[in-house]
């Protein structure tokens, strides 16, 4: 698992120093599923939907972010 780009996949090397990298971002991608999630436990299940759709685009948007960061990293 992990960020798998062609420049990442390249080596060990890439792969260690890109998710180093990245690291901190892909660690805040987990608190707005913590919110969510917790947000999720309180509310009716007509307002689940959402909140969890502009929490999984949050989500997407980190991601996105820290493959651009791991990308940076190894070139």
């Amino acid at each position: 698992m992990g960020i798998r780009t062609l420049s990442l996949l390249a080596s060990e090397e890439a792969w260690t120093t890109g998710h180093k990298a990245a690291a901190g971002v892909l660690t805040a991608s987990g608190i707005p599923l913590i919110i969510g999630g917790i947000a999720c436990l309180f509310l009716d299940d007509s307002m689940i939907g959402w909140v969890s759709i502009p929490v999984v685009v949050v989500l997407v948007v980190l991601v996105m972010l820290a493959a651009k960061k791991a990308e940076a990293a190894v070139q």
